[in-house]
């Protein structure tokens, strides 16, 4: 079994969104994993807000990206005002 296989729930979302140069080093997944659970103290809602798109990254992706972080922040994305 790999690595990716023994993931669950919130984990394996998480690892879903990081890059594919991310995911095939341990050095980079280490940081990011650290950088994700070790904690910053950052709450959900601060990364939700501060979430930026990468300047690699398909909007399609980073959409997908920023709601998954508004569910773990529990914004409701799909009904919030338009500005």
């Amino acid at each position: 079994m790999q690595f990716p296989e023994l993931l669950t729930d919130r984990a394996k979302t998480w690892y879903r969104q990081l890059s594919r140069e991310t995911r095939k080093s341990w050095p980079d997944l280490q940081k990011a994993f650290e950088l994700e659970y070790c904690g910053l103290a950052i709450t959900a809602q601060q990364k939700y807000y501060e979430l930026r798109r990468k300047s690699s990254e398909e909007p399609l992706d980073y959409l997908y990206r920023m709601n998954v972080q508004a569910m773990e922040a529990k914004i409701d994305y799909a009904q919030a005002a338009s500005v």
